[in-house]
Order: structure tokens, then C-alpha cells, then sequence
């Protein structure tokens, strides 16, 4: 879906904001990297198409805390809202087509647009359920839990991810991934 169908499905924007003038958008090959760490993030990205992750690097590894599929928002969140150098990278996992809104736009937009600024609070509210999700899985669920919790919400990320990165996003090995992934009870 486009961008501009997407925030216009979900509010009601007036005819004098111009959001076209504000949006980029541009096809990207697989391994692109959206954002690089230690880099200020200053868009906001919309995936229209393909898949992306958001990672860090500790001792050496990668560490996948996210997946980010079609019709999604996703930015370097401690980056974003704070204009400060970011942790994290986010990487197209696969080729796709992604949109975005350059920060300053976007802060204009809240100070014209109501409905804008309302569609800003819809998306960090969705960034806020994801990491609350996130957090509650790493501290209360077993490895168990949290891969059937990732089949069940997102079943095409199994076959579309590296199991490197699903063993990494789960917080086990990937020895430990491949048996939980054969066990019939799952």
C-alpha cells in the first residue's frame, strides 16, 4: 500500500496538506541498510514491500530485536524522537520498496495537521505495544513460548528469515531453534 493510502485510511487529512511534497519513496535491493548505527536517524520509514530488521552489534554479534513486513512503521526509535546517535540498524532482509518522512517534515506536519498529528500518536502507540510485547516475552516467556508466539503472530517470517536471525530474535542458538522447530507439539 502507499503511504499517503495508508495514513489516509486511518484519518481524515485536509486537502491543503500537501503530503506528497514530504514523502519519499524509493526501491532498495536486499541487505540495504535503511539506518546505521551511531548515525542520528531523521526518517520515519514506511515498508510498502520486502522485510526489514532492526539490529544491534554486542561483543562481536548481531542482535535482532525486531521484524519489520509490509504496511509497517518502523525508524531507530531512541534515535528518532530524540535526534541522538542510535544503537541500531535496520536491514532490508529483502529487496522492497520503501516510503518515508524526513523528521523536520514530520514535526511540521504535527504543528499543521491535527489529523497528522493524531496519526503520529497512533504510530508511537503501536511502537510502545511492540516493545511492551517485546519486553514482556524476553522476561516472562520460555524459549518455547516465544517461538510459538512468533509463529503464531507473524507465520511468514519463519520462511522468510535467516534462522541465524529468528534464533538471535528469540534469544537461543540456533541448535535450540532447530529443535524447537521439530517437535510436532509446536
Amino acid at each position: 500500500m502507499e503511504l499517503i493510502d495508508f495514513i489516509k485510511s486511518h484519518v481524515q487529512v485536509s486537502s491543503e496538506i500537501a503530503l506528497e511534497k514530504v514523502i519519499t519513496k524509493e526501491d532498495f535491493p536486499k541487505g540495504y541498510l535503511l539506518h546505521r548505527e551511531g548515525n542520528v536517524c531523521r526518517k520515519l520509514f514506511f515498508i510498502q514491500t520486502g522485510l526489514a530488521r532492526i539490529f544491534y552489534y554486542k561483543d562481536g554479534k548481531d542482535i535482532t530485536t525486531s521484524f519489520v513486513a509490509e504496511n509497517t512503521f518502523t525508524t531507530a526509535v531512541d534515535s528518532f524522537f530524540e535526534q541522538k546517535p542510535s544503537r541500531y540498524n535496520i536491514e532490508l532482509l529483502e529487496a522492497g520498496t520503501v516510503s518515508w518522512i524526513g523528521y523536520d517534515d514530520l514535526m511540521q506536519l504535527f504543528k499543521e495537521s491535527h489529523a497528522i498529528e493524531r496519526f503520529g500518536r497512533m504510530i508511537t502507540t503501536e511502537f510502545l505495544k511492540a516493545y511492551a510485547e517485546r519486553l514482556t516475552a524476553i522476561q516472562f516467556q520460555t524459549a518455547t513460548e516465544r517461538y510459538q508466539t512468533l509463529q503464531a503472530r507473524h507465520p511468514n517470517i519463519l520462511s522468510r528469515v535467516a534462522l541465524g536471525h529468528i534464533a538471535s530474535y528469540l534469544g537461543i542458538t540456533q541448535e535450540t531453534l532447530s529443535r524447537l522447530r521439530g517437535k510436532k507439539t509446536l
